[in-house]
């Protein structure tokens, strides 16, 4: 599994100041929306794998009981920060080991670090043993073969509202695949810090996966999932999001 090192490590400082929780809010309750409505019985319980710092459970905290699991400490100390009713617990999506069930899996971004085709099939089969009968999972397809572009470099500001007045961050993202033929790209992020006027740069390098969409809707079918596709407009893009139940 392709992970970045730096951003979910010593880096981690940077994220609760990176985006306004608002921004997450639109995206978040079209995610309660769809759960809800493929859900043939009452969603209570939500787990989300890879929560990475919680911005999304704030959202999903108001219609489910969530817990969250992510492989970073750092990341679930924010979370936990951010969502005392929450509860956070450490562990790899490919394998959770987690004794208990519940009503809804979310699976968003997380799924960008998944760099093979078995491992994805092992997120989904470990996500459907973690749902009961009629349980929905819900998971992003941020990037695919079909929408990839080579060489793209995107340019952005931390925007969140309790960023300090003393600190502005601008990072340059670029994704690069130097191989078309297996399942991943190198997506590389520079981040311009400036505190109190005074500039670092640092680097983070990783690996994400890249899969067609018949290589999710494969994985998916294998998993045992009856699956569902949907649109969802995103910063400019169109993302692909699978509504899974666990018939």
């Amino acid at each position: 599994m392709g992970k970045s090192a730096r951003l979910y490590g010593d880096l981690s400082w940077l994220w609760p100041h990176w985006e306004d929780l608002e921004e997450y809010r639109q995206d978040s309750e079209m995610f309660v929306r769809l759960i809800t409505e493929s859900s043939a019985n009452p969603v209570s319980t939500l787990l989300d794998m890879a929560c990475g710092g919680g911005k999304h459970d704030f959202w999903l905290k108001r219609s489910f009981q969530v817990t969250g699991l992510d492989l970073s400490r750092n990341m679930l100390s924010h979370a936990a920060r951010l969502n005392p009713e929450c509860r956070y617990v450490a562990g790899d999506m490919r394998d959770p080991g987690l004794n208990e069930k519940f009503d809804a899996v979310f699976i968003n971004d997380g799924l960008l670090h998944i760099c093979t085709l078995d491992d994805l099939g092992r997120v989904f089969t470990s996500a459907r043993a973690c749902l009961n009968l009629d349980g929905v999972m819900l998971c992003t397809a941020e990037v695919t073969k079909e929408t990839f572009k080579q060489d793209t470099t995107l340019v952005s500001r931390f925007s969140a509202r309790q960023k300090p007045g003393d600190l502005d961050v601008t990072v340059i993202e670029n994704r690069y695949d130097p191989d078309g033929n297996d399942h991943w790209f190198e997506n590389t992020l520079v981040f311009l810090i400036r505190r109190a006027g005074k500039l670092s740069v640092e680097r983070d390098t990783f690996r994400c996966g890249l899969f067609s969409l018949d290589s999710w809707r494969s994985a998916l079918s294998e998993a045992g999932f009856q699956v569902s596709e949907h649109a969802l407009a995103h910063q400019g893009q169109v993302l692909t999001v699978f509504t899974c139940v666990n018939a």
